[in-house]
């Protein structure tokens, strides 16, 4: 359907509010100028229309934002953030027809405050990238976060298949990390990682303090991806296994 513009409400209380969910609608160039939210803490912008242009300007509007989710956002492909007051972002992508412009880019430029950055896509090919974010611990991404950051402590990941691979590029990203959340979506048949990554603790120092997997089935490529943690991770302290209903049996649970 073709997005309306935003009711009027939105320019009657703007100058009070301090929490807004913008939804379903246009926000025209036009009207973005208009908008002022001194004392917006918390903006959420879901199936919404906006330009590149409009979404920077919204955000320099809102002078003591705290957090900002981006949910099914389109017509902008790069957002760059620049604020002395927000601490989490939250970004969730679905694919749109090639016609549409959505988010490919997000770039912190100065963010001194940030603690939390939520890529909640699983198939995204969002690039991050990190310049200045000296407070940031914990993260969510997809495969497509390289930079290197320092304080994170905390990550949740989500990818497509499980991979080895993956692991090792994360944990050289973040050399600091000491919970690890992993998820996939689809399984390899195998997974070889003993010879390619034997002498790896040489070369890399694992933090690592606990490590969970979600949607644990306990097939072949699931265990030896699990030893790679137990093997690698020395200060490891807790390995936890999530099991969905549908793959719990008591079978299971003795194997």
């Amino acid at each position: 359907m073709q997005p309306r513009p935003p009711p009027a409400s939105i320019f009657r209380f703007s100058s009070s509010l301090r929490v807004a969910t913008i939804g379903k609608c246009h926000l025209q160039d036009a009207i973005v100028q208009m908008l002022h939210f001194p004392k917006l803490e918390h903006l959420g912008l879901e199936d919404v229309v906006i330009s590149e242009g409009s979404l920077h300007s919204i955000i320099a509007a809102c002078p003591v934002l705290e957090c900002l989710l981006l949910v099914r956002a389109i017509g902008f492909r790069c957002l760059r953030i620049n604020s002395a007051s927000l601490t989490s972002i939250g970004v969730d992508i679905l694919y749109f027809p090639a016609e549409q412009i959505e988010l490919g880019e997000l770039i912190i430029e100065h963010a001194p405050l940030l603690e939390k950055l939520l890529n909640f896509g699983v198939r995204n090919e969002l690039d991050v990238s990190i310049i200045s974010a000296p407070k940031l611990v914990t993260g969510v991404k997809n495969e497509s976060l390289l930079e290197v950051v320092h304080n994170v402590k905390t990550l949740a990941v989500s990818v497509l298949l499980l991979d080895v691979d993956k692991v090792v590029d994360i944990l050289r990203c973040f050399p600091c990390l000491e919970n690890l959340y992993f998820k996939s979506c689809e399984l390899t048949s195998k997974v070889v990682w003993r010879k390619k990554y034997r002498n790896l603790t040489k070369s890399l120092d694992i933090r690592l303090k606990t490590v969970v997997l979600e949607d644990y089935r306990g097939i072949w490529a699931e265990v030896h991806f699990a030893q790679f943690f137990v093997l690698n991770a020395r200060t490891l302290e807790a390995m936890k296994f999530f099991v969905t209903c549908k793959d719990y049996y008591k079978g299971f649970a003795a194997e």
